[in-house]
């Protein structure tokens, strides 16, 4: 298994498929990579797909004190750099929408052009309302079939620059 360095934290990655953009699952809090374990393989078949353990969780290394949206957009960025993605697309999970759009500032900042799908079991409009705003390409509702993802980052990345 692949692993990336945040500051002094190891981080565990999976690493699946060809093709960039790379979609960079991100678990929601308290979760580990594990939750992805039937979409990574599918979204794997049809694009590079990274799924990684935030620090203190799964086979990640522990975080020696408290840590927040600063220190897992860090633990993306590092699992970004180690694995050499040149261009991802942030699947986020639940909560992990907020460090999602966090790395889609900084990138973007940076240069890059980067839409974020945010995947939650939440129905009300505010909140999707919220994502939107804040540059989420795509809000899927819970459950959803793996093509309707495939199909969210095709539309997300169609007139971006990237390709699906």
């Amino acid at each position: 298994m692949p692993r990336a360095i945040s500051g002094d934290v190891s981080i565990a990655y999976d690493d699946l498929g060809k093709g960039e953009p790379a979609l960079l699952l991100l678990p929601g809090w308290c979760a580990n990579r594990t939750v992805f374990k039937n979409l990574a393989p599918l979204c794997g078949a049809h694009r590079r797909t990274l799924a990684l353990d935030w620090r203190g969780h799964g086979e990640s290394g522990a975080a020696s004190e408290d840590f927040g949206i600063e220190e897992l957009v860090e633990d993306a960025v590092s699992v970004m750099e180690a694995s050499s993605a040149e261009r991802i697309v942030p699947v986020a999970l639940s909560h992990a929408g907020w460090v999602a759009i966090e790395l889609r500032r900084r990138l973007t900042d940076a240069g890059s052009s980067v839409p974020v799908i945010f995947i939650t079991a939440r129905d009300d409009e505010a909140t999707r309302r919220e994502a939107i705003k804040a540059g989420c390409a795509a809000y899927l509702r819970k459950p959803f079939s793996g093509r309707v993802l495939i199909d969210a980052v095709a539309n997300a990345t169609a007139g971006s620059g990237m390709r699906a």
